[in-house]
């Protein structure tokens, strides 16, 4: 707190900053495809001191699939705050990071 205040041109000396907490379950159907890496070896010639090399190497390719599903995600005491009379950047840095010690 002290290195906001010392940051802006008003100290700080007393702020109520009011917020709203929110609990929300949620369930997300999605569709999409998905990529599954898989390695091939590679034979090449390559020039070395004026000499032909076979050499190998390892090459990555993707293996696309259709991918669906449902998720489903509990949120408990999500912080969003309830003033606009501070900048975004200062209202992040202030606000409580768990209401569960309170």
């Amino acid at each position: 707190m002290a290195k906001i205040a010392s940051n802006s041109s008003v100290a700080l000396k007393g702020v109520y900053l009011p917020h709203w907490t929110y609990d929300t379950d949620t369930t997300t159907i999605y569709t999409g495809q998905r990529g599954d890496y898989y390695y091939t070896t590679e034979t090449y010639t390559e020039t070395v001191n004026g000499r032909s090399e076979t050499r190998t190497r390892q090459v990555r390719h993707t293996r696309w699939s259709s991918a669906s599903g449902t998720v489903n995600c509990d949120f408990r005491d999500l912080v969003v705050p309830a003033s606009k009379s501070l900048p975004d950047k200062t209202l992040y840095n202030l606000t409580p990071g768990s209401f569960r010690h309170l």
